[in-house]
């Protein structure tokens, strides 16, 4: 290995020491400064092996090893203590040529700090200081250091955990290699770690931390609750957070207004995702009963026992589970009855009967509850037929509002949109817009589920986006596939029906043939058949128990 003259004089140039040794560890290269440093004339020290120049040197171990040694503290045999740095040498074919060290002085070296006592007290200290929990124990299982936040934690810890600490430092002087324990349950949630503590290749002992996550879980699902309390909070609408500036909007918010400033029952009609819980809740945040709570109650999926015993407990005080919590004192405020017409008729007089509770205002009647009610099916068929009271459906009745289908309302299109990415960019911490493209054929969309399949379908779109991509485009649009209207095996035939019925029967007619080709064609999958038909589960079962299709 030879170096070109003006690689030489360059070297020489440099403040620090350089020594270069070929592979068989002999000096190729010793710069001026090295020989200061050393104490060993240039001239003497090229073409000697290493070890009679620098003793202690670690080059050779470089070269066997051919891994670098980086910022070292080296004791040079002239007495000076010096910074050093190792670094092997190798030709285009990985293979090694030698190595070369790069070495300066440490004048403001302080002795003391690298003194046995003072380091010992250094990591004292350390250890002592740091939140882990931590101990060391020797090679023959001897305890030789443990921090306070060790001895805290093993004394509220119970046996079989304080057990399973003395047995990882065990498998650590069995095997030599590191173990970790990790129990997480309800009450506690702790990892610890042990590594092997090796010198010159020699194992003296065990090195454990303990990590106790259980405040930190708690606070997660505190920190969960949390927000799910400020969502719950977001709920909270009024009629400013209402998107409504087209006309067919104008007329239902006036109506709600009103609505809000008495205690008569609403009824609120609209197609599946218009919005009626939203209209329902914002009537009860603008009336004076904000102040207590909004209760929903889904005569569609819950049970028919459910249902008894609310509407018992709210005409009686009766004080079974479900009934005492709306019949306390603090639900005094609004119950939300949604799709009301799947009320079972003998429900509806339990009803009836709470409202004329409320109109006589009788003195053992404590019960202030307002009813607010909302359907998606046509309430007057289910009149004629027979499947809803006349009388709850005149006291239901004093304030009737229908909501429009989104295709009635395109002008709200853009700012419902805006608001749907709004909602998403909050939650995801993303700034994304939308094209303008991306609006027009949102427009011109048919919506099956309104309000609702417009957020469904902004909300597939957008998870598309990569986190690179600022805008939403029309090749991100996901539409919601629909229910094929080719169907047409499903289409009851002209003798399938008598036309010689009124139009009620001859619709429920058209339905039940309809429901039971679907369910046929996906061989009894009632799931299936919800989907092909556009209903839900729930809505298919009452409709199969209606028609005796079950």
């Amino acid at each position: 290995m030879q170096f070109s003259v003006q690689i030489q004089d360059i070297l020489n140039e440099m403040n620090q020491g350089i020594i270069v040794i070929d592979k068989n560890s002999a000096i190729v290269f010793f710069n001026e400064e090295a020989a200061d440093l050393v104490g060993f004339a240039e001239s003497e020290a090229v073409g000697k092996h290493i070890m009679e120049v620098v003793p202690t040197s670690g080059l050779p171990r470089v070269i066997r090893t051919g891994k670098k040694e980086t910022e070292k503290l080296f004791d040079l045999e002239s007495n000076r203590k010096v910074r050093i740095s190792r670094l092997p040498l190798f030709n285009k074919k990985k293979q090694i040529l030698g190595a070369i060290a790069l070495f300066s002085s440490v004048s403001d070296y302080n002795e003391e700090w690298f003194e046995k006592e003072t380091m010992q007290a250094l990591v004292e200290m350390l250890v002592q200081n740091i939140d882990a929990a931590i101990s060391i124990i020797d090679e023959k299982g001897k305890s030789m250091m443990k921090n306070s936040a060790y001895e805290n934690w093993a004394d509220s810890m119970e046996e079989g955990v304080n057990e399973q600490l003395k047995v990882l430092h065990h498998k650590v002087l069995q095997t030599r290699r590191a173990h970790q324990y990790i129990k997480n349950n309800n009450q506690l949630s702790i990892k610890m770690n042990a590594f092997p503590v090796m010198i010159n290749g020699k194992l003296k002992g065990s090195f454990q931390t303990v990590h106790d996550y259980t405040q930190l879980e708690k606070l997660q699902k505190e920190l969960k609750g949390a927000r799910s309390f400020i969502r719950a909070l977001e709920e909270k609408y009024i009629f400013d957070d209402i998107i409504g500036r087209s006309p067919s909007m104008q007329i239902p918010l006036q109506q709600c207004r009103l609505a809000s400033n008495n205690d008569y029952p609403v009824f609120i009609r609209g197609a599946a995702g218009t919005g009626k819980k939203m209209f329902a809740r914002a009537i009860h945040n603008e009336s004076n009963r904000k102040y207590n709570r909004f209760f929903v109650i889904s005569c569609l999926d819950t049970s028919e026992k459910e249902l008894e015993e609310i509407l018992i407990g709210m005409v009686k005080g009766n004080d079974r589970k479900v009934a005492q919590a709306v019949y306390q004192k603090e639900w005094q405020g609004t119950v939300y009855l949604d799709e009301i017409s799947c009320l079972p008729l003998a429900l509806q007089y339990k009803l009836l009967s709470f409202l004329q509770c409320m109109d006589k205002k009788e003195k053992s009647f404590r019960n202030n509850v307002r009813i607010i009610v909302g359907s998606s099916e046509n309430i007057e068929k289910a009149l004629i037929n027979g499947d809803f009271l006349e009388e709850l459906y005149y006291k239901l009745n004093k304030i009737s509002i229908h909501l429009p289908l989104l295709e009635e309302r395109q002008e709200d299109i853009p700012q419902l949109t805006k608001k749907f990415v709004q909602l998403f960019n909050h939650d995801n911490a993303r700034n994304v817009s939308v094209a303008q493209e991306v609006i027009e054929k949102l427009k011109l969309y048919s919506y099956s589920e309104n309000v609702k399949e417009l957020k469904a379908i902004l909300q597939l779109s957008l998870v598309k986006l990569q986190k690179k991509e600022k805008v939403l485009g029309i090749n991100h649009l996901c539409f919601i596939e629909k229910i094929s209207t080719d169907n047409k095996e499903l289409l009851p035939k002209k003798e399938d029906i008598s036309e010689d019925k009124p139009l009620s029967l001859l619709v429920e007619e058209y339905e039940k043939i309809i429901i039971g080709k679907a369910l046929t064609k996906n061989d009894g999958n009632k799931t299936l058949t919800a989907k092909l038909l556009g209903l839900s589960v729930r809505n298919l079962y009452y409709k199969l128990e209606k028609y005796g299709l079950g």
